[in-house]
């Protein structure tokens, strides 16, 4: 059973990702610098009523998850490559998570189509008690089925109240032995790659996306101290962006002096590396969010 009110909420927020999510092929061109894209989608997020339930992530060929634009970005779309957008969306911290595949090569449009298929299929078997190692075998039948590889190491993932990342994970393979509960929320989200590349993916060293370890701290500077706070009480356990922390303006604060420092404590901050692809093979996604509600998968990131 869930509250009325915690419904409208992931209603409202799975409207945003799926409105935002429609519009992939206008706000995502060939020629179009990151950074753009990135501030393009988080401000349309605000407008629209919700808050991101982390930056907007814009992912380009063999990098499959965790990039958003630095500050003074200047990457920008290349011509024949495979964009990944994934959105998140909160109203009072429940979120709807969504991810759609731009291609501009037709070579590729099968591997596209792979992972739009096994998620399709996967959502169908979103129900109570049902193990995710049966999730994940569709969705790795799928995509073997097509002639490509799912990424056996990035998974789905269980959404709680301010927290992304919440219980069971969703594989993409046949593994896992959890089971699916009803009322629960749950974001599927195959991943696949060329069928001569790895299949796993692996960090790349750098980070852009953080998130808070901890609400209080102790036996730290004044400084340190202040900014964690300001972090926590504007972002709670969600990821940020570094950018949005950089242009922060905090009176009698260097936000950048402190942050600097703050980001390499690994107790205080969790950071997200940018994940690429083992082999370098081009990366697809398809992402929705499925409410299980009375006994059935409510897609709340579908139109």
């Amino acid at each position: 059973m869930v509250d009325e009110e915690v419904f409208e909420c992931y209603v409202k927020a799975g409207r945003i990702v799926a409105s935002i999510l429609s519009d992939a092929h206008r706000i995502i061109r060939v020629g179009r610098r990151l950074i753009d894209i990135c501030e393009e989608v988080e401000s349309t997020i605000r407008n629209r009523g919700g808050n991101p339930a982390f930056p907007c992530n814009i992912c380009i060929d063999h990098i499959a998850a965790h990039y958003t634009s630095p500050l003074g970005d200047y990457i920008s779309i290349p011509d024949g490559s495979l964009v990944k957008l994934d959105v998140g969306v909160h109203i009072d911290g429940y979120i709807a998570d969504g991810a759609v595949t731009v291609c501009f090569d037709d070579r590729y449009e099968k591997l596209v189509e792979s992972v739009e298929e096994a998620l399709d299929k996967a959502v169908k078997l979103m129900k109570p008690n049902v193990k995710v190692s049966e999730v994940g075998a569709i969705i790795q039948r799928v995509i073997r089925d097509r002639g490509f590889k799912p990424i056996a190491n990035l998974t789905g993932h269980e959404i709680d109240r301010f927290n992304l990342h919440a219980g069971l994970s969703i594989p993409n393979i046949e593994v896992g032995t959890g089971r699916l509960k009803d009322g629960s929320v749950y974001a599927v989200e195959p991943f696949a790659t060329v069928s001569n590349s790895i299949g796993s993916v692996v960090s790349s060293g750098d980070a852009y996306i953080f998130r808070c370890q901890h609400t209080r701290i102790s036996g730290k500077n004044d400084e340190t101290y202040r900014l964690m706070n300001i972090l926590y009480s504007n972002f709670y356990s969600l990821p940020f962006a570094e950018r949005w922390v950089l242009e922060m303006s905090v009176e009698g604060l260097d936000v950048s002096s402190v942050w600097r420092n703050l980001k390499k404590d690994r107790k205080l901050i969790f950071r997200y590396p940018v994940l690429v692809e083992a082999g370098r093979g081009l990366v697809a996604q398809s992402e929705h969010t499925i409410l299980i509600l009375d006994g059935e998968p409510y897609v709340l990131t579908g139109l």
